[in-house]
């Protein structure tokens, strides 16, 4: 009796185990700010001073301060404008994708005592640089201070160099049509890296690039992070979905593997109205899944609230882990549904 007691719990578990499965999609989201379709073009704009070799730069030997350092970064200002624009540009949502480097930039700061200021550019210096590039949005570099740590210690029976390097960045993103500032953000990084040597501290601290050599990497990691702060993009996501329950849950999994979501969508629906325990709020959840797949979150939160309303009728057969992950499920979808109605304006789709 004991035996088949601890087979049937074995039979439960993997059926619960195996009962919520992941689905990979990408959802639309939008940037800081949203613009009409009709303003399309974008400038960015290098306004930050340049600083100096000398500035931020240490070296640290055998766990003690050794000296102050020297790199010249004055380039990477320049490389990041560069990363960003490009990344931008990809996403597809502005046709046009501008640059006015610092070279360029006539009200640029020539002091070098200014390179910590965050200068905001006045209304008549928008407007000329915006005018001679024929854009729309104006996006401003204010700062750009990037500070490094080279450590060199021993580690075990090895020589260990690491190099720990901050960022700090001010942007400012203006309408120029509507003589507007729309946001200002600061965004601040890091990176890190490591090296070894079995030979001497100066053979590991040889081993770790130039600083000057990776600021076309640094650039790129920063591209990759700030241009979806300025840029509607597509987000990789996960989300669950239940698939045990009736013949109806098992055979929408199906049409799932198969692409065929409106038959997987007529399933959980005739589930949600005829089945009974768990499956009616599991097969509600699922139409969430649904919706937000369509990208329709306003939809996806109308069938939170039945699913709600469908643990209430089932009180006391609702997991612990079926309460939080609706309550959790729901916080996400109110942000994007939040951001689909700023979406509706960028698109400029007059149906939504």
């Amino acid at each position: 009796m004991k035996k088949a007691v601890f087979l049937i719990f074995i039979v439960f578990a993997f059926t619960s185990c195996n009962s919520v499965m992941t689905f990979h999609m990408d959802v639309l989201r939008a940037g800081a700010f949203i613009t009409p379709s009709d303003k399309s073009s974008i400038l960015f704009v290098d306004n930050s001073g340049r600083q100096p070799e000398w500035f931020g730069h240490k070296l640290q030997l055998n766990y003690k301060y050794s000296r102050d350092t020297v790199f010249n970064t004055d380039s990477l200002s320049d490389f990041v404008l560069r990363s960003v624009s490009k990344q931008v540009l990809n996403k597809g949502f502005f046709s046009t994708v501008k640059i006015c480097g610092r070279q360029d930039n006539k009200f640029r700061c020539n002091m070098n005592d200014k390179f910590l200021d965050a200068t905001l550019l006045t209304p008549m210096q928008v407007t000329s640089l915006s005018d001679s590039a024929h854009v729309d949005i104006l996006v401003s570099l204010d700062r750009m201070v990037i500070q490094s740590k080279t450590n060199i210690k021993p580690f075990n029976y090895l020589f260990m160099a690491t190099r720990d390097v901050s960022l700090n960045t001010v942007w400012r993103i203006f309408d120029v049509k509507a003589d507007t500032l729309l946001t200002q953000f600061q965004y601040n990084d890091s990176l890190y890296w490591e090296k070894y040597s079995t030979k001497s501290f100066d053979a590991v601290k040889n081993e770790l690039p130039k600083l000057e050599e990776r600021l076309p990497e640094i650039a790129e990691v920063l591209g990759e992070r700030i241009s979806p702060i300025l840029s509607p993009h597509w987000e990789s996501v996960s989300r669950p979905y239940f698939s045990s329950g009736s013949y109806r849950m098992l055979h929408a999994v199906d049409c799932i593997r198969q692409d065929d979501w409106e038959g997987a969508a007529i399933l959980w629906k005739d589930e949600f109205d005829k089945g009974f325990g768990k499956s009616v709020y599991h097969a509600a959840m699922n139409m969430i899944l649904y919706a937000e797949y369509l990208q329709n979150p306003n939809e996806a939160l109308v069938w939170c609230e039945k699913a709600e309303k469908a643990m209430k009728d089932r009180s006391s057969r609702v997991t612990v882990y079926d309460r939080w992950l609706l309550e959790s499920w729901k916080q996400i979808l109110k942000v994007r549904s939040a951001e689909f109605e700023m979406l509706k304006i960028y698109l400029n789709d007059p149906k939504n």
